[in-house]
């Protein structure tokens, strides 16, 4: 990760009196280097992240379920000359397996998708979930929102980061939302501690994980 160095320039300040040249200087300002970026994301061989699951209804309220998954980084692998991790990540649908890597603040996978947890509030991809060619579900974006907002887990309160995706319901499905909100929760150092799972379109309520324990080098 890169580090940005703040640098002061040194004024000589020159005073002339009657009888001598003075000349004296301002004492010089240390170089200040600011923090390096968090690592929110945690990619290191043999890191584990426990969740518990619940389902949260459409007032918010979040039921414990009896369900857990582990979810861990299980090997690396070279592709196009950079390193990418293999994650373990149970789903909902499709593969549980994720390709990615990290460059400072960016999540990057085998496809070059990107994505930046600094881009605060700006749209970074967009497109539309269908049930056919002539139905369309939801118009979807995703953009990080939320920075510093404390998230409670079983494992405790995170300042997190939120990439989310919001899923603009067309009318003809607006029976239980107008839209649902799909989130993902980042803990520098940890990673993600809450996590709305694959979006089922039908049931008034969502499915999310929550962090119960870790381990991360």
């Amino acid at each position: 990760m890169s580090k940005i160095y703040l640098i002061l320039s040194l004024f000589l300040i020159v005073l002339v009196s009657c009888k001598k040249d003075t000349i004296t200087a301002e004492e010089p300002t240390p170089f200040v280097e600011q923090p390096a970026t968090p690592d929110y994301f945690k990619l290191a061989v043999g890191n584990y992240w426990v969740y518990q699951r619940f389902q949260v209804d459409t007032d918010g309220v979040a039921t414990p379920q009896n369900n857990y998954d582990s979810c861990y980084v299980e090997k690396d692998t070279i592709i196009n000359n950079k390193t990418f991790y293999k994650l373990y990540r149970p789903n909902s649908w499709g593969s549980s397996y994720i390709i990615t890597r990290d460059s400072s603040t960016c999540l990057i996978n085998q496809w070059g998708g990107v994505f930046s947890l600094t881009n605060y509030n700006n749209i970074y991809n967009s497109g539309y979930s269908t049930a056919s060619p002539g139905d369309t579900i939801a118009k979807v974006i995703l953009k990080v929102v939320s920075k510093d907002s404390l998230v409670s887990t079983p494992a405790g309160v995170f300042a997190t980061t939120n990439d989310q995706a919001i899923h603009y319901m067309y009318p003809a499905w607006r029976q239980y939302y107008r839209a649902i909100y799909s989130n993902k929760c980042y803990a520098a150092g940890v990673g993600i501690v809450l996590e709305t799972l694959n979006i089922i379109y039908g049931p008034p309520y969502t499915t999310e994980r929550r962090l119960v324990r870790y381990h991360v080098n």
